[in-house]
This record gives structure tokens, sequence and C-alpha cells, in this order.
């Protein structure tokens, strides 16, 4: 690296700013689904609970589905779009989820939505 070339520092500083935000942005979406915040950070209990509050109670084993090579990536566009739908938006908003996820996850914990229970 070239004196001088700061480049790498601020693209590792967005990069460590951005995954803080997203961090308290999960947190926040559990918080607001009623399951304790920290929990958004245990890798696959996590998904775990998003599948038994989203899917269902007694669904939880399906986020097993998550580590099936193709099966995965289709179960969790159905996962986030279940979570788009429990704070009452639709699949624009999935759209937007995917592409700008940063923002979309700001929107449903910082935002104003609240959770609404979709499995009945």
């Amino acid at each position: 690296m070239a004196y001088g070339d700061s480049s790498g520092f601020i693209i590792i500083s967005l990069s460590i700013i951005l995954i803080i935000f997203s961090c308290i942005c999960w947190y926040k979406i559990f918080d607001k689904m009623g399951i304790e915040g920290w929990k958004a950070f245990i890798p696959v209990y996590n998904i775990y609970l998003m599948c038994e509050y989203l899917i269902g109670a007694h669904k939880g084993w399906m986020c097993v589905l998550t580590f099936i090579p193709m099966v995965g990536a289709i179960f969790t566009l159905y996962l986030y779009f279940k979570l788009c739908q429990s704070f009452g938006y639709g699949l624009m908003f999935l759209i937007g989820f995917l592409v700008l996820n940063p923002i979309f996850i700001g929107v449903l914990g910082l935002g104003d939505c609240y959770y609404s229970d979709m499995t009945n």
C-alpha cells in the first residue's frame, strides 16, 4: 500500500459501520417480534426462531433446509418474504430487502412498523 492511499482504510471502516448497523437492526427486529434481541446473534438458533415465529409453532426444524444447497436459497427467500409480510410489507419490499439490504433492514428494525403474527 502506497503512502497516502487510504481507500483500503475507508472501505474497511465503512464495512465495519455497516456490520454494526445491521446487527443493531437485527436486534431490534427480533425485539419487535417478541424475541430477546441477543438471540439474533446466535448463528443457527436465530434461523430456528425465525422459522418458529414466521412459519408457525413447531416448524423450527425447517431451519435445516437452509443448509441444503439450492433449497436453502429458495427457503431463505421464503423466510424473508414471510418476515416482510409479518411487518406489513409485500413483494416490492422483499425485492428492496434483497437489493439494498442494509437500508431495508433499517426500515424494519428502526422504523415505526409493527410485527403481526401471520401464522394463524
